[in-house]
């Protein structure tokens, strides 16, 4: 009857408003995010949300006032206010999460789809930050644009430069910091070499000796001892 129709189109509005799903990439791996409960939980509850949250090597907690989630070429995002602002978190960065009773006003002129493409365009301008130089196995290109989260980010392989005999090509990568570039393309261990900034390969260098020295030996670490 009226009364179901009213219930349904009510409905249908609080999801328009509270999520938003980006088409594109719609093939793409979509990551795993353990935490995504909690945060929908609050996001559906209009309750303040407290989280862990990693960004390069450090974690900070944060209270927030959960707006809406979307989910973009398998990445998922976090649109929440925080000191009066309203910012974008990446859920696979968040380390912790719980729903808090206290509850908050959602701001009546937000608008999801519209932040989302205005946050989109400021993000690509930003982007221009840091070029970084890559030689890749052609088959970690697609796992490369996962792992950065965003596949407009990735350049096509260069034409200049040709496949050397394994097959690896050479391309280039834009990236907000070498801070978190270098984070995401740990997810690609020995499949991926930076060549330039040296910067970014002396950082992944000091890594991946740290690795070593953590795994060799007879498999006991000082905190058996």
């Amino acid at each position: 009857g009226p009364e179901l129709r009213r219930e349904g189109r009510a409905r249908s509005s609080r999801l328009r408003e509270r999520f938003h799903l980006e088409a594109p990439g719609w093939f793409r791996q979509i990551e795993p995010v353990p935490f995504l409960g909690p945060v929908a939980e609050a996001l559906w509850s209009d309750r303040r949300l407290r989280i862990g949250y990693r960004r390069g090597e450090q974690t900070t907690e944060r209270t927030l006032d959960p707006l809406g989630l979307v989910l973009k070429a398998g990445t998922w995002y976090l649109v929440a206010r925080r000191e009066g602002a309203v910012r974008t978190y990446r859920i696979t960065r968040i380390t912790a999460a719980r729903v808090l009773e206290e509850r908050f006003e959602r701001p009546a002129d937000f608008d999801l789809a519209r932040y989302w493409v205005e946050s989109t365009r400021a993000f690509e301008r930003e982007l221009d930050r840091v070029s970084i130089r890559l030689r890749i196995e052609p088959e970690a290109i697609d796992e490369l644009a996962y792992a950065v989260g965003n596949a407009h980010r990735v350049g096509a392989p260069d034409p200049a430069v040709s496949p050397d005999p394994q097959g690896w090509v050479e391309l280039s990568l834009r990236h907000e910091s070498l801070t978190v570039a270098h984070e995401d393309l740990l997810r690609l261990g020995a499949r991926v070499e930076v060549l330039a900034p040296p910067e970014l390969r002396q950082m992944l260098t000091a890594t991946a000796r740290a690795l070593a020295a953590r795994y060799e030996g007879d498999g006991t670490s000082s905190a058996d001892s």
